[in-house]
């Protein structure tokens, strides 16, 4: 009877909450690089060791005590002045003052090259003996072609001779969440790795609760009013992201009462004057130690348009209810308090030419969900259509420069066509004579793609659209038929419905002579010179002289781009830009159309996604991302030396998918067509494979979010490689490999409890309806826990999956 009462007396009225907890770690005494310096004047090599540096004077760096998104950090007083601010890992071990559990790590980072991320391991080691590896991507400090936006972004470095380096400048956050339930005693940094060295400037940890309290099973990290909207009753609402998570143990995953099992609703309270909430949010399930993102909606009371344009959203209070309650029970409780980020926005129109204001656009709801798009690189160099392996045959053009005389692409190009053949020549080739808008968007859609993004012009400067008067290098004004590609296959898009449209396009040009003003190590703009006739140079053919090739040929260009409809503006790399301009001219013409677009982080100012090429993360990323590469294993542009077996396959598309979407990334996979616009059967083949796979396992990619505590698990010597992913009502278990039969152990805590049902989801199941109401018959598994919880077992013949051979999707259905 005794401990009756005490476990209803758990539930009785909560206590006020108490702030999260965030320990931050102090590291001086283990600091041994200098990262920022006055005017330049670096310390012992510098942050990178080839004297660059931080701007210690540009008040970017923050000082002392600062908070993140929940998590406070403990950073330098003073970051001008001779003493060290940060670690440069070379396997040095960082005691904690105290052993404790932790749910989490969150770690201030940089990497100290400047072009590509890296991947490290951090030692966690536990007082038990025991130790877990933590992976982390590691994210360059800066970057000429693409801006890897991080949590602090100064404007500028430091070079080497005390000149600024106007190219944005970061440090990243990055969380790690620990799986062990023993109490972490040190962590050991990885080794100086010799290129891209990891640099860490504060470590915080995130303790576990220990004691089970059923109303602290969700607790309030960060509220944040985004930029994305929804049309509600025909007035926009927009869209307040609340992050949540649990704080108890993962030892406590067996007792219920340390999980969030039942709906609960979200609520705001504390909003600015004139403000109301329109649509709480419904949280189903937070296993102990998880992290969930909700969506409150959000509108003005009297309208949009009133005397300022958005307001500041303030000290917010987060409310829960519950969705059923007992005599015993508090029915509504408030979670959390905490200072609300991003802005309360009245005018949807108010778009400046500032990066303040650009910042806090984010990429849309629909590119979040999207997951798969087709790149379609397509140009002049589609003709050539070649290179040595492990390079781009879309630069066809820069080789022949670049490599110099006897080279592989000198040698092939004499071959082929002979030396009196310029680049240019090609252009007549380039006939379009296969190119169908209309089949290209079928096989687009019949892939699975939400989403397509054509190369409207590369970095030869030769357009698929209709340059008007910024230049006449155009299939418009050159090409045989005077066609505008862009235009033909944005309006089957339209016509077909349900896939939206992105347009690449090259910042620079190689050899525009107009470029030179501009010019910058491998991008020196001006006419090329002929490598087979010395003293000559090449014709620019179409060149339409231009004051200003900023302002009157990249941004007007960029404008004519976002007229014909663009949802995705793809920049490529980098350079002088007028991005801001543009950008806050497309933000305000869409928002009146009600259209939402997104912009990448090339065009060189407030990215909505970063663009990771030929690579992808291996860790759930907080920010949203796209991984790009080609079918053919090293190209982009077609390659007439790649052999149809050196395609991805359908499973390896589908694999990358799956990988990627897990970790709340998006795959953008290329194709390259002739240069007659035709798509070579293998590519065609390969990619109504995949979508077939999507088709019948759509709900496991399409619109879910990652699991941040185990995106994924690969134990090959027990026959397990899995993703995970989920929605507010499942949760997604994607094996890569054949799941063992007839018992497939999963061993690992999920989010599952008594009662939740688990279905396999295949394509045989989907062709059997039940004849009695005419629905597809799904098939049931049993299942059961194992070894104390931290095992799952599913009941699955061998039958049951031979209908699938790229992947296996089970889901989990709560009850």
């Amino acid at each position: 009877m005794i401990h009756l009462l005490l476990y209803l007396l758990s539930f009785l009225s909560p206590q006020e909450p108490e702030e999260v907890q965030s320990v931050p770690i102090s590291l001086e005494r283990y600091f041994n690089n200098k990262a920022a310096s006055y005017s330049g004047e670096a310390l012992n090599g510098g942050f990178d060791g080839a004297g660059r540096t931080y701007p210690s004077e540009e008040n970017c760096l923050p000082t002392g005590s600062w908070k993140d998104k929940g998590v406070q950090f403990d950073l330098p007083r003073f970051w001008a002045g001779l003493q060290y601010d940060n670690i440069v890992a070379e396997s040095q071990t960082i005691a904690l003052p105290e052993p404790v559990e932790v749910s989490s790590l969150h770690l201030l980072v940089a990497g100290d090259w400047s072009d590509g991320a890296s991947k490290e391991k951090i030692l966690a080691e536990f007082t038990d003996g025991s130790s877990e590896e933590l992976e982390v991507d590691v994210k360059n400090w800066w970057s000429i072609h693409w801006l890897n936006q991080g949590t602090i972004q100064c404007p500028y470095h430091f070079t080497s001779y005390k000149q600024k380096s106007y190219n944005s400048t970061q440090i990243h956050s990055v969380t790690l969440p620990v799986h062990s339930s023993a109490s972490l005693g040190s962590i050991r940094l990885p080794a100086r790795a010799s290129l891209n060295a990891l640099h860490v400037f504060a470590v915080t940890l995130t303790p576990s609760l220990r004691s089970i309290d059923p109303y602290r099973a969700v607790e309030v990290l960060n509220v944040e009013a985004t930029s994305n909207w929804i049309d509600d009753h025909q007035r926009r609402a927009q869209i307040v992201k609340v992050s949540l998570r649990n704080p108890h143990s993962i030892s406590a995953h067996s007792d219920v009462r340390a999980w969030i099992h039942e709906a609960i609703s979200i609520d705001l309270r504390g909003l600015r004057p004139g403000w109301e909430v329109v649509k709480q949010v419904t949280v189903t399930r937070i296993p102990p130690g998880d992290y969930v993102d909700v969506e409150v909606l959000v509108q003005p009371v009297g309208g949009f348009r009133e005397s300022k344009p958005w307001d500041r959203l303030g000290e917010i209070k987060v409310v829960a209810t519950k969705s059923s309650r007992t005599r015993f029970t508090e029915n509504t409780w408030t979670i959390g308090k905490v200072n609300g980020t991003g802005r309360l926005v009245r005018d949807w129109e108010h778009w400046r030419d500032d990066t303040t204001s650009l910042e806090f656009h984010q990429s849309p709801k629909w590119f979040d969900g999207a997951k798969f798009g087709i790149f379609i690189h397509w140009g002049l160099y589609s003709v050539p259509a070649w290179t040595n392996q492990g390079r781009y045959a879309e630069w066809y053009w820069y080789w022949l420069h670049q490599d110099g005389k006897h080279s592989e692409t000198y040698n092939h190009h004499l071959d082929q066509y002979g030396p009196d053949v310029k680049y240019d020549d090609f252009i007549p080739s380039f006939d379009g004579s296969e190119f169908n808008a209309t089949f290209w968007i079928d096989l687009f859609t019949s892939a699975g793609a939400k989403y397509f993004v054509l190369t409207t012009k590369h970095h030869d400067g030769f357009a698929l659209f209709d340059t008007l008067d910024t230049s006449n290098r155009s299939t418009v004004s050159l090409g045989p038929g005077g066609r505008d590609y862009v235009r033909e296959l944005f309006e089957a898009a339209d016509r077909k419905g349900g896939i939206k449209k992105g347009t690449y396009f090259s910042m620079p040009e190689w050899f525009n002579p107009d470029y030179s003003r501009y010019g910058w190590q491998g991008w020196p703009g001006g006419l090329a010179k002929d490598i087979y006739h010395p003293g000559q140079l090449e014709p620019y053919t179409g060149h339409v002289p231009v004051d200003d090739y900023v302002d009157d040929l990249q941004l007007q260009q960029m404008r004519i781009l976002s007229n014909l409809g663009s949802d995705i503006m793809w920049c490529d790399i980098g350079g002088a830009n007028h991005t801001g301009l543009f950008a806050s001219e497309w933000y305000r013409n869409t928002s009146k159309t009600g259209r939402q677009v997104a912009m990448n982080d090339r065009c060189g100012i407030a990215p909505d996604f970063s663009t990771p090429e030929y690579e992808r993360f291996s860790t759930v990323q907080s920010g949203k991302w796209e991984t790009c590469e080609g079918i053919d294993p090293y190209s982009f542009g077609y390659n007439k030396a790649t052999k149809d077996s050196e395609y991805k396959s359908a499973k390896e598309i589908i694999h990358n998918l799956i990988d990627i979407t897990s970790k709340n990334g998006n795959y953008l996979l290329n194709i390259g067509p002739t240069g007659e616009g035709k798509i070579i059967p293998v590519m065609i083949r390969n990619l109504l494979q995949a979508g077939r796979w999507l088709e019948t396992h759509e709900r496991a990619i399409y619109d879910t979010v990652p699991y941040p505590l185990l995106p994924e698990l690969v134990l090959p010597s027990q026959n397990i490689n899995l993703r995970f992913t989920r929605t507010t009502f499942s949760f997604f278990i994607i094996a890569l490999m054949r799941p063992t039969s007839p018992v497939f152990t999963i061993p690992t805590r999920l989010p599952i409890l008594p009662g939740d049902k688990i279905y396999l989801l295949s394509n045989k199941r989907q062709k059997s309806i039940d004849k009695r109401n005419g629905v597809a018959r799904e098939l049931e598994l049993d299942w059961e826990f194992g070894k104390n919880e931290e095992q799952v077992k599913i009941t699955v013949e061998e039958n049951d999956t031979d209908e699938d051979s790229l992947a296996w999707v089970f889901e989990i259905r709560y009850q």
